[in-house]
């Protein structure tokens, strides 16, 4: 008869150890574990689609961080004062467009009349499309250190804080910003025009165009919190990749109505976790 215990727990390599025979029989001393055989290189090795939901799962994991703290009184408070300037300046823009077009001198053809009319009105919406990232980014970029100061209370409070640039520089960064936008969209505008025929090849320049505007601007402003802006130029180019895709996804919120109006607060959250999130030492100041 054998003594001890003969389960074996499953999915365990054991090995039996016997002693002689006694009585006829053998007697079971025990089990002793066996080393697991190596894995094979293939499945050591990750595949390409695991290398790449690797690469994604930084930028995706940001975008839902940014988006659940959005119920946040700092994040709030700056949401409703940037909505409130931006839309205060688009009204102020519009009332000075339809001056603009009720004085336009009435020609002999009322429908050259009422052509010009529709274009006004066409050309101011396209306007306010391509501009609003512009204009909206030039009043929050002086007010997002808190919604970073934000952030990092939440999410990363073992981490050093963030010092907030100076109101100068913020303003000098948010000119900057909205200047190279408006420059930048009014002269690819006749592009635009040409790419409205071809389908979706006007939001494929836009989202190109000023993703790479806007992870640029967004990145630095988060950058140059912990480094100077030499620093943050720097680390912004050694990682270029990144900071474009997640400027990509920000000009994506720009660019669909409604959503807009929160794409500057989540654009800031999202890219402060883009920042924290990059491997290797991030120099501070």
């Amino acid at each position: 008869m054998n003594t001890g215990a003969d389960a074996v727990p499953d999915g365990e390599l054991l090995a039996r150890q016997y002693k002689g025979d006694a009585a006829g029989g053998k007697v079971f001393l025990g089990v002793v574990p066996l080393q697991r055989p190596c894995r094979s290189a293939r499945e050591a090795a990750p595949s390409n689609r695991s290398r790449r939901s690797t690469e994604c799962r930084p930028i995706l994991r940001a975008l839902s961080l940014a988006f659940q703290q959005l119920p946040d009184p700092a994040f709030r408070r700056i949401l409703w004062l940037g909505i409130g300037l931006s839309l205060l300046v688009f009204v102020v823009l519009g009332v000075l467009v339809g001056f603009g077009l009720h004085y336009i001198p009435a020609t002999r053809w009322h429908w050259l009349d009422d052509l010009m009319a529709v274009g006004g009105v066409l050309g101011f919406l396209v306007g306010l499309w391509l501009l609003f990232p512009a204009v909206v980014s030039m009043f929050l970029g002086i007010l997002l250190d808190d919604v970073a100061d934000a952030v990092e209370r939440r999410h990363y409070p073992a981490d050093p804080p963030g010092t907030a640039p100076s109101l100068a520089l913020s303003v000098v960064l948010s000119l900057k910003l909205m200047g190279t936008l408006v420059v930048l969209n009014l002269l690819v505008l006749p592009l635009y025009i040409v790419a409205l025929f071809i389908p979706f090849l006007s939001l494929a320049i836009f989202l190109v165009l000023n993703g790479y505007l806007l992870g640029r601007e967004y990145f630095e402003l988060a950058a140059t919190r912990h480094m100077s802006p030499r620093d943050a130029r720097g680390l912004r180019r050694r990682n270029s990749g990144q900071v474009f895709l997640a400027g990509v996804v920000i000009a994506g919120l720009f660019s669909v109505p409604f959503l807009n109006i929160l794409a500057p607060v989540v654009g800031a959250a999202f890219m402060m976790h883009v920042y924290k999130a990059l491997p290797g030492p991030r120099q501070a100041r």
